[in-house]
Order: structure tokens, then sequence, then C-alpha cells
């Protein structure tokens, strides 16, 4: 499994980068980590074919209806290559109808209101794409939902992760709330 984490440099502060073959750690303002966010999947997906992806919230998707104003944020679903089929779960009812309606025409992908954490999925997907999600919960249910993700990805699967580390200003995590 590869694992991105984008990270805001001034959240993460001095403290050491976690590195190995799989992990990139990767610093910037909202806007650049948006934009980042939007293309770092096509590098991900180029050499798959057919590709099943889970993409959590719907919040890039519909912003630019719900809140034209906002500047930076780039749709994710629908712009990616070699993806046969997309599910996205999503918390907010809102957003949800507002995703349905614009992804309508598209059989291919699935838009699922509930709760990440507990939501029906099939499972075996090839890329999993969390934006600023996990970084809203305890840390406990963080790691529970890191599990599901693990559960969810095929052996060979990537997780996109978007983590603002808001959680607490330690470095231990275990004392992050």
């Amino acid at each position: 499994m590869g694992v991105v984490t984008l990270t805001s440099e001034s959240l993460w502060g001095s403290r050491p980068a976690p590195t190995d073959d799989l992990t990139e750690i990767r610093f910037g303002n909202t806007v650049e980590l948006y934009h980042y966010y939007a293309e770092k999947p096509k590098d991900i997906l180029a050499n798959l074919k057919d590709a099943k992806i889970l993409k959590i919230d719907c919040f890039n998707e519909v912003i630019e209806e719900l809140q034209p104003h906002r500047n930076g944020v780039k749709p994710v679903i629908g712009k990616l290559p070699n993806v046969k089929e997309t599910w996205c779960v999503e918390v907010n009812e809102e957003r949800v109808e507002v995703a349905k309606k614009k992804f309508a025409a598209d059989k291919s992908i699935h838009i699922l209101q509930g709760d990440i954490r507990s939501v029906e999925l099939p499972g075996d997907f090839d890329a999993i794409f969390d934006l600023s999600t996990i970084d809203h919960m305890p840390a406990t249910e963080a790691y529970r939902l890191l599990k599901r993700y693990r559960e969810l990805l095929k052996p060979s699967g990537w997780l996109l992760v978007i983590a603002w580390l808001t959680w607490g200003k330690s470095d231990n995590p275990s004392e992050w709330k």
C-alpha cells in the first residue's frame, strides 16, 4: 500500500517528517495543497487500467455550486484518468444531493450518504482519496478509519490523505485529542 500525506507546513512546525519508500510528506499553504490533492491522483492512477476508486467526501465536487466564491478548490471525481468506477461517501445531506444531481448521467459514479467508518462499501479499491476527513476525528477513531481503509484497499492499492494535523500540539500521537 502506498501512502501520500499532505499537511500544512505551519501546522507541522519543526517536527521531523516521517519518510520511507511508500510515504510522501508534502508541505504548503491551503491553496497549494488543494491543487496538489487534485493533481496527485492522476499520478497514482497513471499506470492503472479500469481503476476502482473511493473518494471520501464530496466537498471538492460541489464547492462551486454551494460556495462559488471559494478559490483554489478543484474537483477530483470525473477528472481522473483510467477510472472505471468511482464511489464517494459524504456525511452532509446537502452535498450528497448536489453531487447526485451533478453526476446523475454517469452510472460509473456512486454517491453514498453516510459515515465512512460504517457505510457499506464493496472493497477492493485501487485507491482511496481522503481530503481532510480523518483529521476531524479523535486519534482513536482516525486509527480505526486507517484500518478500515486498509481493509477496503487492494493489497497494491494507494491511500492519499490530506490531514492538517490539528489533533493537538504534541509530537506523541497518544496525546492527540
